[in-house]
Order: C-alpha cells, then sequence, then structure tokens
C-alpha cells in the first residue's frame, strides 16, 4: 500500500508495516492512513504490505522475502482477533469467516503446509452455485453448523483443544518474525485495534516477549 515513502531525506527511521485487510485500508485515503500519520511525524520512511485475508504465516513471509532489501528500525505486525482462524484452517473449516483461497499454515516444527481455507462446500460452490447450495443446506440440516471465534474461547472441550492449536501456529510465526527482526537487529512491534483488546480479556494464551 505505500512503498518507500518518506518526507524527509534522509529520514530518521524507517519502518516495515505488514498486516491484512487493516493494513490495506482499501476504503482510506493515503493521506488518511495511520502509517502515513506516522511518517509525518516521526519523519520516518515506511514501507506498509497489508493484504485481505492474510495469516500471520502469511505475513512472517513478506517479511522473510522483503526485509533484507527494506532493512527497517522496526516491523510493526498488525492483528486483530480472526488471525486466529487464519492461522489454523480447521477453524477456518468450521466458522462463518471465510477467505477461500489455498494458502500456507506453519505447523509445530516451524514447517509448512498448504491446505484450501474454507470447508469443501465453499469450493464446490465456486464451481457451481448449485451443487454448493445444496449441500450446504444438506450438512447444515444433518448437525453441521458454522459457529464463531468467539464461541470457541468459551467452550472447555474439543473446540478449546482446536483453538489452542492456533495458538501455538500464532505463537510459531510470531517467533520465526521475532527472529528474523533479531537477525536484521530490527525492534518488531504488535499493533492491534483497540476494539478488538476486550476480546482478548481472558485468554490462556502463550505469551512471547517483544523486543
Amino acid at each position: 500500500r505505500m512503498w518507500n515513502s518518506t518526507t524527509t531525506d534522509p529520514p530518521l527511521f524507517t519502518l516495515f508495516f505488514i498486516g491484512d485487510s487493516y493494513t490495506e485500508s482499501l476504503e482510506t485515503s493515503d493521506k488518511d492512513l495511520f502509517y502515513t500519520h506516522l511518517r509525518d511525524s516521526l519523519h520516518a520512511r515506511i514501507y506498509a504490505c497489508g493484504t485481505a485475508g492474510f495469516g500471520t504465516t502469511q505475513e512472517w513471509l513478506v517479511v522473510k522475502r522483503f526485509i533484507d532489501s527494506i532493512r527497517p528500525d522496526a516491523i510493526v505486525l498488525e492483528m486483530c482477533n480472526n488471525d486466529f482462524a487464519d492461522n489454523y484452517w480447521k477453524i477456518e473449516h468450521m466458522t462463518g469467516y471465510k477467505v477461500k483461497i489455498m494458502r500456507p499454515y506453519i505447523t509445530s516444527d516451524n514447517s509448512l503446509e498448504y491446505h484450501y481455507s474454507s470447508h469443501w462446500i465453499y469450493w464446490l460452490k465456486d464451481k457451481s452455485l448449485f451443487l454448493g447450495l445444496l449441500c450446504k443446506n444438506a450438512t447444515n440440516l444433518f448437525g453441521r453448523k458454522e459457529i464463531n471465534l468467539e464461541t470457541m474461547w468459551d467452550d472447555k472441550g474439543e473446540l478449546h483443544k482446536i483453538l489452542n492449536n492456533s495458538f501455538e501456529r500464532t505463537e510459531g510465526a510470531l517467533k520465526q518474525i521475532q527472529q528474523l527482526a533479531n537477525q536484521y537487529h530490527s525492534k518488531f512491534l504488535v499493533l492491534m485495534p483497540i476494539i478488538f483488546i476486550p476480546a482478548f480479556i481472558g485468554y490462556q494464551m502463550h505469551v512471547i516477549a517483544i523486543k
């Protein structure tokens, strides 16, 4: 969305923003982007890459691809609560949140596996509207109903185990970004829109140190 943009030469800082639709900000003009305001107030050089629907693993791969050419003073990762669906394909299959792409997911050993992020019904719907709707109605009739992420947070059984798996994958992707930041002597910051912060109260999540 913004690449090598600065108001002063030389700039005081180089910042690399990565994230999903909140960083992409399709409905926002260039002058009103939050990182435009930071660019102007901090006299910084800004790189910003945001793609709607991206998860933390995909954002790690963006950092991995560009960090050597950018060499930022700080990497700023924008996160929101739907990242926990983006980071584990089993959750995306169960919830109403559908990106409908083949995407990479990090595993426990930091390798990558690829899955179609939505349930196969949505893949079929892309191929045939009639068959897709028919299968969706049939599965709902026989007990498969979409759940929301908040339901998984409150569950104490199998759903919570699946959500914990997403937490672990999210932590793994964050650690990979942290390692890249350390390698290039960059700070690593996580930015979360304030409207999502109450949703995280009471989470049993692993916390990692962000330098």
